[in-house]
């Protein structure tokens, strides 16, 4: 069995080396990881990175929302270069929250700019999304073919957009930590779901393999199929659109 994570800042491990993390990856049978940006200065980190294991590692450069006021101004410069660099590369993470940073319609802006940047190089986008539900509303239209929301939590009717507009939701480890989501996890399409660490900070990679498990469970499928679908699902969302 093999497994995935849809989206882990790499860079910002501490306790061990990239290559000491690379290669526990591989000793535990994960396939692709996405490694995700939040600022401009972690582009060149990911991108080292993946000189490491471009087989592994799916880049991810995007700014997101906390960090908009601390952008350079060529930002969306700094993305296409990385975009041109490495063909594989995605957009991400990149969003909206209202809890923390620049204010909604400065979010709006720059998200604006990561969706054209995803469709002038036919990419997926990687959504950091927190009590900003309302904000998709006049959004959905505009996104580019394939895109996830990643740490999904939200309400079953929001899921029910996203589902609608052909988007990927990926869970995380503390999700089960609170039995009302059971009937959340129960209600996304086994086509559609992915599994992230969003490592170092709320989770960690090696928590994976059981989540899967407990996912199985709660959904009533057999371990071993709902491995491969993650699997299948995180290629389809990297695939370019046709």
């Amino acid at each position: 069995m093999q497994f995935t994570d849809s989206h882990i800042h790499l860079q910002d491990y501490k306790t061990k080396n990239a290559q000491q993390i690379i290669a526990d990856l591989r000793k535990h049978s994960y396939s692709r990881v996405i490694c995700v940006s939040a600022k401009s200065e972690d582009f060149s980190s990911v991108a080292n990175l993946v000189q490491l294991d471009s087989e592994l590692i799916i880049p991810a450069f995007g700014i997101h929302p906390w960090y908009i006021n601390e952008a350079p101004t060529d930002w969306p410069e700094l993305i296409r270069h990385f975009l041109q660099l490495y063909p594989q590369g995605i957009l991400g993470e990149c969003g909206f929250d209202r809890l923390k940073g620049a204010d909604i319609a400065q979010q709006k802006n720059v998200f604006q700019t990561h969706i054209a940047l995803a469709k002038e190089f036919n990419r997926p986008l990687n959504i950091h999304l927190v009590h900003a539900e309302d904000v998709f509303a006049s959004i959905f239209k505009h996104l580019p073919p394939k895109f996830l929301l990643h740490s999904f939590s939200g309400s079953l009717s929001f899921l029910r957009q996203i589902l609608h507009h052909g988007g990927y939701i990926s869970v995380n480890p503390l999700l089960l930590r609170n039995p009302k989501f059971h009937d959340l996890i129960k209600a996304i399409p086994s086509n559609r779901l992915l599994v992230e660490s969003d490592g170092p900070f709320q989770s960690d990679y090696t928590l994976i393999p059981d989540f899967i498990k407990q996912i199985s469970q709660i959904k009533e499928i057999d371990i071993l199929s709902l491995s491969s679908q993650i699997q299948q699902n995180l290629q389809n969302f990297i695939s370019p659109s046709d």
